[in-house]
C-alpha cells in the first residue's frame, strides 16, 4: 500500500543541490513514478513552491558562476581549466532540472483545498500558543499546511502520515523534536499516526527500512553523453547537427532511431530512462527544439526557402522514420520535422518495390544503372533472383571497400554473401559454379571480420547486423506489443495506447534497416515471422473498439507495400478471419501512384515481363516467378478486402480477366483459393455481366478447380434472384464442354457444374437442353452420384425407374459396411451416400423401409439419433452430429422433431459451443 508524504517548503528547498543532482529526489521520484508513496501538497505549499522555486533556481546560478571563477583562478598557478562552456551550460541545466522536477512531483500530488476549519484550528492554536506557535507568532502557513493535510486523510479514511520538515521547532516535541510531532498538533487528529521526520535524509532510510524499494539511485554528476561521433560545438546547432549525421551516416543510409538520438547533439546527457515515442526523436537539448521550431513549414511540408544543409538533414531524418522531436515533458505535444519536397526516384530499387518488374528487367540486362551504389547493384540482382550475379558484384564490391576503408559496407557485403551461399546452397543443382560460391560464402568467419574492423564508431552497428538483432531484437518488441494490442481487442478497451504505431515504427524500422542498407536476409523464414506478427497487430488494432485511441483506423500505400512484397498469403487470411474483420479502410491518397494502380500495372505488365525476363533469366533461376506469385496473390487477397470505389474495382477486374487469360506461372491451387476469396468478399461490387464473364473464364480454362469458383459464382446469382442469358457462340462452348456423355463420365464435378449452369440460366430451352441431357445419360447408363445431383437441384424431376434403381444402388453399397478412412477425424462414424440419400427422401417425404433403418442404425449410434430423433436417449447425444450434413431438407426435419427442440433449449443454456445457439436460433425463432 503507498505510503502518504507531506513534505514542507523548506524539506522542498533541501533537495535542490548547487553541486550536484540531489540523488534523494531521485529516490523521491522513482517512489512516486511506481506509485509507492502519495504526495499531498497543500494550496498554502504551492503558493510557497512558487516563491522558493525563483530562489532555487538563482541560488544554482550564482554557484555555477563562482565555480567558473574558482576555475579561471587556477590559471595563475599554470593549469588550465579542463571544461568547456557547453559542459558549464550542461551542468546548470542539469542543476536547474532539479526544480522542475519538484515542479513535476507537486503536479502529480493530491492537492489539499484550505478548509476553514482548518484556518479556525490553527487560529485557536495561536491564541493559546499551542504548535507550531510555540517558538514564534507568525506560523499561520506551518499550521495550515499540516492541519488540512490531517483534514484530508481523515476525509479520505486514510489514518498513516509521514511528514518531513526542518522546522522541527515549530512541529517537534521538546523532549525529542526531530522525530516526534508536538502532541498540540497530534492530539487534533488522534486517528491519523504521523511520523515525523526533521532530517529528510533519515526519513528517506527509514521508507527504505519498512520496505520501500531501493537502489543505486544516485545520480551526484550525471555523465555528459560520450559521442562516437566528434562534433564541433562551437558551430551554429544546425551545424552541429548537419556535423554529427554526416559522421554517423558516412557508410550506412538507415538506422533504428535509438542509434541515431542517443547522442549529442539530440541529448547532452545520460539519462537513464527515456520514454520512446514513436517516430519521434526525445530530446533535452532546446536548442535544437528551437531551431526545428523555425523552420518554415505550412501542412507538414516544407514552406520557404533554407539551405542546403538543412535540405540534407530534413531528408536523413525522415528518411529514417524521425518524423516528430520533442523534449521527455512535453512528448505529447511534438514539433513536427517538415518534409523537403519529394521528387520521383526511378533507381532500380524504386523500380522493384513499385512492382515496375519489365522496367527494371531491360535495365539490368542492359548492365544497370553505372551511378548507383554497387551494394545496391547486387542487392536487386538478388532480389531478382540472379543469386550469381549478386555474388559477383559482391565479391569485387567488397574490396574496394575494404581499400576505401568502408568497414561498415565491407562488413554488409561479407555479410550478403554468407546469405547468397545459404541460399544457393538450397537451391542447388551440383554445379562446378555453384559448388565453388557455396565453398567462398562458408569461407567467410564474419566474427573475425567484425573484430578487424569494428571500431569505437560503427561497433554498434556491425553489433546490429553480426548477431541479427536486426531481427531478433524487433521479433522480441512487435510480439510484447501484438500481445497488448490482442488484450485491447478482446478486452473491447477504450481509452488510448501507443501499440500500434510503435508496432508500425519497429517493423517498418527493420524493413528499412534491410532495404536501403541492402542487407541480404528478407528471403528467409524470419522476415516472414515478422511480418505476419505485424499482420496480426494491425488487423487486431483495426478490430479493436471504435472509441480506443491509437487503434489503427486506416491501410496506407506504404504499409501495404511492405506486407505485399514480404507476406505469405495464407497468413493475411488467417488473421483477417481469426479477428472477424470486414472491409479495411483504404487510406485517401492524394498522389496517382497508389497501390490499387500498382496492382494494375502489375496485371498490365505481364506480357512485357515474361518476355524481358526470357532475355534477362541468364541463371535460368525460377526464383522470380516464386516471389512474383506471391507478390500476385497477396495483392488480390488485399484487394479483396479493401474498401475501394467501385471505379477502382472496375478498372481492376478488366486488368484481371486480360491477366488470367494468357498468364502461365500461376499455381492452379493456390489461384483457385485465392481467386474465391476475392470473389466471396467482393461479390458486392460484381456486376451481372463480371460475374458471367469470370463463369465462362472458369468454365473454359485448365488454370483453375472449375468446381470452386463456379458454385461460388453461381451461389452469389442466384442469391440476387438474377439470371444469365449466355450468347450462341459461348453456349456453343458450354454445350461442346459439359454437354457430352465423356465429360460426365470422367468428370466427379461435371454434374455439379451443369447443375450451377442450369440454376442460373433464364432460357427454358437451354434449361430444357440439360435435362434432356442428363435422363438421357442416366437410362442409358445410371450413376447415383449424377441422379442425386440432378434431381435435388430440379434439373430433372423425380422418377420412379430412377428412384428404384437408386435404392438398390445405396442398398449394394450398404450391405458392404463401414467404409474404411485413414484419415477420419470425427468422433463417429458417418457414410457420404447415406447422408445424401437421407437427403434425398425428406426432400421428397418419402418414407424409410424399416430393414434399411435397422441396418443404417448399426453403422453409428448417430443414425440411431437422425433416423428416430422423438426416442433417442439425449444421454448420447453429440452437438456434432448437427453440422454432419446440414442442408435445407435436414433442417426441416430437426424444426419437426419435438425431442430435438425440447433438448436443445437446455443444452443450450449450458453448452459454450456457440454454433448451436445460432442454428437453433436459426431453427426455431
Amino acid at each position: 500500500m503507498a505510503k502518504n508524504l507531506l513534505i514542507d517548503t523548506c524539506t522542498w528547498r533541501e533537495l535542490i543541490s548547487s553541486i550536484e543532482y540531489n540523488s534523494l529526489l531521485k529516490q523521491l521520484s522513482t517512489w512516486v513514478d511506481q506509485s509507492e508513496v502519495v504526495l499531498f501538497c497543500p494550496e498554502v505549499l504551492k503558493e510557497e513552491w512558487a516563491k522558493h522555486r525563483v530562489i532555487c533556481e538563482e541560488r544554482i546560478d550564482k554557484a555555477v558562476r563562482n565555480h567558473v571563477k574558482d576555475l579561471k583562478k587556477s590559471q595563475i598557478f599554470g593549469k588550465s581549466p579542463d571544461f568547456e562552456d557547453f559542459e558549464m551550460e550542461t551542468a546548470d541545466r542539469l542543476l536547474k532540472s532539479q526544480v522542475a522536477e519538484v515542479d513535476r512531483l507537486l503536479s502529480l500530488a493530491i492537492l489539499v483545498e484550505e478548509g476553514d476549519n482548518d484556518v479556525l484550528l490553527a487560529r485557536k492554536h495561536k491564541r493559546e500558543k499551542k504548535a507550531p506557535f510555540l517558538d514564534k507568532s507568525d506560523s499561520q502557513n506551518d499550521a495550515v499546511l499540516i492541519f488540512s493535510t490531517l483534514a484530508e486523510l481523515k476525509r479520505r479514511q486514510e489514518y498513516e502520515l509521514y511528514f518531513f520538515s526542518a522546522n522541527f521547532k515549530e512541529f517537534g516535541e521538546i523532549e525529542n523534536p526531530k522525530t516526534i510531532l508536538h502532541a498540540d498538533i497530534s492530539e487534533c487528529y488522534p486517528e491519523v499516526k504521523v511520523q515525523y521526520f526533521a532530517d529528510l535524509n533519515e526519513g528517506i532510510t527509514h521508507l527504505i527500512e519498512i520496505g520501500l524499494t531501493t537502489g543505486k539511485v544516485a545520480v551526484a554528476r550525471q555523465k555528459i553523453i560520450p559521442n562516437i561521433i566528434a562534433v564541433n560545438r562551437k558551430l551554429s546547432i544546425g551545424g552541429q547537427l548537419k556535423e554529427y549525421l554526416d559522421g554517423r551516416f558516412d557508410d550506412i543510409s538507415f538506422l533504428p532511431k535509438r542509434m541515431i538520438v542517443n547522442q549529442y547533439p539530440f541529448l547532452n546527457i545520460h539519462h537513464d530512462y527515456i520514454t520512446e515515442k514513436p517516430f519521434t526523436a526525445v530530446t533535452d537539448n532546446l536548442d535544437l527544439l528551437e531551431w526545428f521550431k523555425s523552420l518554415p513549414a505550412e501542412g507538414g511540408v516544407l514552406a520557404g526557402e533554407i539551405g542546403d544543409d538543412t535540405s540534407i538533414i530534413l531528408r536523413c531524418l525522415r528518411g529514417n522514420l524521425i518524423t516528430f522531436i520533442a523534449t521527455e515533458k512535453q512528448r505529447f505535444e511534438p514539433v513536427l520535422i517538415p518534409m523537403p519536397k519529394q521528387t520521383d526516384c526511378s533507381c532500380s530499387l524504386c523500380m522493384y518495390r513499385g512492382f515496375r518488374y519489365r522496367d527494371l528487367m531491360d535495365l539490368l540486362s542492359d548492365g544497370g544503372n553505372e551511378l548507383e551504389p554497387a551494394l545496391k547493384k547486387a542487392y536487386v540482382h538478388y532480389k531478382m533472383g540472379q543469386y550469381r550475379s549478386a555474388f559477383d558484384v559482391l565479391t569485387k564490391f567488397s574490396l574496394e571497400a575494404l581499400s576505401n576503408k568502408q568497414f561498415i559496407s565491407h562488413f554488409i557485403a561479407q555479410f550478403n554473401i554468407i546469405q547468397i551461399g545459404k541460399l544457393v546452397k538450397y537451391e542447388h543443382d551440383g554445379t562446378p559454379n555453384e559448388l565453388s560460391l557455396i565453398e567462398q560464402a562458408e569461407k567467410i568467419d564474419l566474427e573475425e571480420h567484425f573484430l578487424s574492423y569494428a571500431n569505437r564508431a560503427n561497433r554498434d552497428i556491425l553489433t546490429w547486423i553480426k548477431d541479427l538483432q536486426f531481427i531478433n531484437v524487433s521479433r522480441k518488441k512487435m510480439q510484447d506489443l501484438v500481445g497488448e494490442i490482442r488484450d485491447l481487442f478482446y478486452s473491447r478497451s477504450s481509452g488510448w495506447n501507443h501499440h500500434t504505431m510503435e508496432l508500425l515504427n519497429v517493423f517498418q524500422e527493420t524493413l528499412c534497416f534491410m532495404e536501403y542498407n541492402h542487407v541480404i536476409f528478407d528471403r528467409f523464414y524470419e522476415v516472414r515471422d515478422l511480418t505476419k506478427i505485424c499482420i496480426e497487430g494491425v488487423f487486431a488494432s483495426y478490430g479493436c473498439k471504435s472509441t480506443l485511441g491509437g487503434k489503427l483506423i486506416q491501410f496506407s500505400d506504404s504499409l501495404l507495400e511492405k506486407i505485399i512484397l514480404n507476406a505469405n498469403t495464407k497468413d493475411i487470411i488467417e488473421m483477417y478471419e481469426r479477428y472477424k474483420l470486414t472491409d479495411l479502410h483504404y487510406g485517401d491518397p492524394d498522389d496517382e501512384d497508389t497501390i490499387v494502380q500498382r496492382f494494375s500495372l502489375f496485371l498490365r505488365d505481364y506480357n512485357g515481363t515474361f518476355e524481358a525476363y526470357k532475355e534477362f533469366d541468364s541463371e535460368a533461376r525460377s526464383v522470380f516467378w516464386s516471389g512474383y506469385r506471391r507478390v500476385f496473390y497477396n495483392f488480390l487477397t488485399f484487394f479483396a478486402v479493401l474498401d475501394i470505389g467501385q471505379e477502382d474495382f472496375d478498372k481492376v477486374f478488366t486488368e484481371l480477366m486480360s491477366f488470367l487469360k494468357v498468364q502461365e506461372h500461376l499455381n492452379q491451387y493456390e489461384l483457385t483459393k485465392t481467386l474465391r476469396f476475392f470473389v466471396y468478399h467482393k461479390s458486392s461490387k460484381f456486376s451481372l455481366c463480371q460475374l458471367v464473364e469470370l463463369m465462362f473464364f472458369t468454365l473454359t480454362t485448365d488454370s483453375i478447380e472449375r468446381i470452386t469458383l463456379v458454385d461460388l459464382i453461381g451461389g452469389i446469382i442466384d442469391g440476387r434472384n438474377e439470371k444469365v442469358n449466355f450468347t450462341n457462340s459461348i453456349w456453343k462452348e458450354i454445350q461442346n464442354r459439359y454437354l457430352t456423355n465423356d465429360y460426365l463420365k470422367r468428370s466427379s464435378s461435371g454434374i455439379d457444374i451443369l447443375c450451377t449452369i442450369f440454376m442460373v440460366l433464364d432460357s427454358k430451352s437451354k434449361k430444357s437442353e440439360i435435362s434432356k441431357f442428363i435422363k438421357h445419360f442416366l437410362q442409358a447408363g445410371f450413376l447415383d452420384e449424377i441422379y442425386y445431383s440432378a434431381v435435388m437441384f430440379d434439373v430433372i424431376g423425380f422418377n420412379k425407374t430412377m428412384h428404384a434403381r437408386y435404392l438398390a444402388t445405396i442398398a449394394t453399397n450398404l450391405g458392404k459396411g463401414k467404409g474404411v478412412s485413414v484419415f477420419r477425424r470425427k468422433e463417429y462414424y458417418n457414410d457420404g451416400r447415406v447422408d445424401a440419400f437421407i437427403n434425398y427422401m425428406i426432400k421428397f417425404d418419402l418414407p424409410f423401409d424399416p430393414e434399411w433403418v435397422s441396418s443404417v442404425m448399426q453403422l453409428d449410434t448417430y443414425y440411431c439419433w437422425l433416423l428416430d430423433m422423438e426416442n433417442f436417449d439425449y444421454a448420447l447425444f453429440d452437438s456434432d452430429w448437427l453440422f454432419n450434413h446440414l442442408t435445407r431438407h435436414y433442417k426441416d426435419k430437426f424444426r419437426k422433431s419435438t425431442a430435438l427442440r425440447e433438448f436443445l433449449k437446455g443444452h443450450c443454456k449450458k453448452s459454450k459451443d456457440v454454433r448451436v445457439l445460432h442454428l437453433y436460433l436459426d431453427l426455431y425463432d
